[in-house]
């Protein structure tokens, strides 16, 4: 009988061999003394990916619905608990930024749609949510509804969706839409044109969020994105905000069940990585650490229905700058 804890040893090997033939065309990411690679996998190109999630999106594919699939549902929860969503936050929170640190009013609005550009923040504060890869809105929906049913007094939500899949940002409009303006609930939403998460550094405000917040993304980007996103990150929340974080992760030791939908997982995303949505397994906590981040909390959740995939939940703030760490 073969010894399953020399299974992973195995399939590590037979994964080091596909990395050099996985086609891909997305380069490496470029070397910097901060910024270190913990994953030599290849990853599938931001428009593949577009392409990837444009269909998901028509096709109603379970890959566009991680908040409510077998592994996503538990995972969303745990984050839900560690966000605080409609916590009350001080509206004079962000009042402090300097003027050049505002939105642009006048900024180029042909892929944003604002819809609470005339909402006034009221006496009880606003909680502002940066969802970055929001998809079809699920997460926003799921928010909605429990401070909707919530007997708490919760401060007003303006919730930011960024993707850059046009097919799930009409999703996510259409289903938040009949959300908007009630139980103190408001959304927006932004589309990346190129998927290049720099480009949301000259459009997004400095200190301006109190939840950044990216579910089952991160496993799909390139380091070099994944550096980019953390970056935006680290621009945009106030000091005091909350990063939140859930994608899939390693599920050898967890169950019999875990174990080998993880291998299946692996081989397949060396194989035709576009039927598991270019996702991979992956640890967040190196990435976070490196550069610059706490780790506040980290949650692993065990799926309840297929695909059975781990999920890890991080939340995290700021710790030393990186600039602190260059120096």
């Amino acid at each position: 009988m073969m010894n399953l804890n020399s299974i992973p040893i195995f399939f590590l090997l037979l994964q080091s061999q596909a990395t050099r033939t996985f086609a891909s065309n997305q380069s490496a990411a470029p070397a910097s003394q901060y910024k270190k690679s913990f994953d030599n996998r290849k990853t599938i190109t931001r428009e593949q990916a577009k392409s990837v999630y444009n269909k998901f999106a028509l096709s109603g594919h379970i890959a566009g619905r991680d908040a409510s699939s077998g592994y996503g549902g538990p995972a969303v929860r745990s984050l839900m608990a560690l966000a605080d969503f409609g916590v009350w936050c001080d509206p004079t929170s962000s009042s402090d930024m300097e003027e050049d640190e505002q939105p642009d009013e006048h900024a180029d609005t042909t892929t944003r749609k604002d819809n609470d550009a005339n909402v006034q923040e009221s006496s009880r504060g606003i909680q502002r949510v940066f969802d970055y890869g929001c998809g079809q809105g699920k997460l926003a929906e799921r928010v909605f509804h429990a401070i909707s049913s919530s007997p708490q007094q919760h401060s007003n939500i303006h919730w930011h969706g960024v993707d850059q899949s046009p097919e799930m940002i009409a999703k996510f409009q259409q289903r938040l839409e009949p959300c908007n303006h009630k139980s103190n609930f408001h959304f927006s939403s932004e589309l990346m044109k190129d998927g290049n998460p720099n480009q949301l550094l000259n459009t997004t405000p400095a200190k301006y969020y109190h939840r950044f917040v990216s579910t089952y993304c991160l496993d799909l980007l390139s380091e070099e994105d994944m550096h980019s996103v953390l970056s935006l990150a680290e621009h945009c929340l106030h000091p005091n905000g909350k990063l939140i974080l859930a994608g899939i992760t390693y599920g050898y030791k967890d169950s019999f069940k875990t174990f080998w939908m993880t291998l299946a997982w692996e081989i397949m995303y060396r194989i035709r990585p576009d039927v598991v949505g270019g996702c991979r397994p992956q640890r967040l906590r190196p990435y976070l650490e490196e550069m610059g981040w706490r780790v506040e909390d980290e949650i692993r959740t065990l799926p309840v229905g297929f695909p059975w995939m781990v999920s890890e939940v991080i939340c995290a703030t700021r710790g030393r700058s990186i600039s602190e760490e260059v120096d």
